[in-house]
């Protein structure tokens, strides 16, 4: 807990986009969905990759999530408007895939998200920078704190180059800057705090001046 004077702003930057149509959950337990427009899950989810999802062992052969669009379903949105949750296996012989968190619901329309290591790089060049240098009513930063998915490493995502490095490098200042790598990333989205999946979350603090 920081004192009254001090102030949290938060960016997000994320990396997914679709590339399917809404599909609604129909079977679900826990985080394992059985069936998308009551099809098995699995069979929806490799129609659209035209390849398998997951190896022998049931490894997912590349990073994919399955996208919850917040606000109005259908007016046209950008990757600030979902919560996406990684697909972590399958299940070959039950048809299902199973997510990160046991957050979705039967009823709720997802949409396939393509993780895009070049948006990710961009987005952390474009939003960081330009977020950090706003600092309101002579408010003073004093730490910078980056909770990175692991997945975003570049041995993960198959960018060619860190994305932590980006963010750190867009910094425009020498306020300390402390950041870590970690499985789920919380930020406030859509008027309340959300977990989130394969995102950078960003906080500024900053004391009055």
């Amino acid at each position: 807990m920081f004192p009254k004077g001090v102030t949290a702003d938060a960016i997000i930057l994320r990396a997914a986009r679709p590339i399917s149509a809404f599909m609604a959950v129909t079977h679900i337990e826990g985080a394992e969905i059985f069936t998308l427009d009551g099809r098995r899950a699995l069979d929806v989810v490799e129609e659209h990759l035209n390849a398998p999802l997951t190896d022998t062992a049931g490894h997912p052969s590349r990073i994919m999530t399955l996208g919850l669009k917040l606000g109005e379903q259908w007016e046209s949105g950008t990757p600030d408007d979902y919560v996406n949750r990684l697909i972590v296996t399958a299940d070959r012989e039950k048809g299902s895939v199973t997510l990160f968190e046991p957050d979705f619901y039967e009823g709720a329309l997802v949409q396939l998200m393509q993780n895009d290591p070049e948006m990710m790089l961009n987005i952390a060049r474009d939003r960081v920078a330009a977020a950090t240098m706003r600092c309101e009513g002579g408010r003073q930063p004093f730490l910078r704190l980056y909770i990175d998915c692991a997945g975003r490493a570049s041995a993960m995502s198959g960018a060619l180059v860190e994305e932590a490095d980006v963010v750190a490098e867009a910094l425009p200042d020498d306020t300390p800057f402390l950041g870590f790598y970690s499985g789920v990333e919380i930020a406030p989205l859509y008027g309340r705090s959300r977990p989130l999946d394969w995102t950078g979350v960003l906080a500024t603090y900053s004391r009055e001046g």
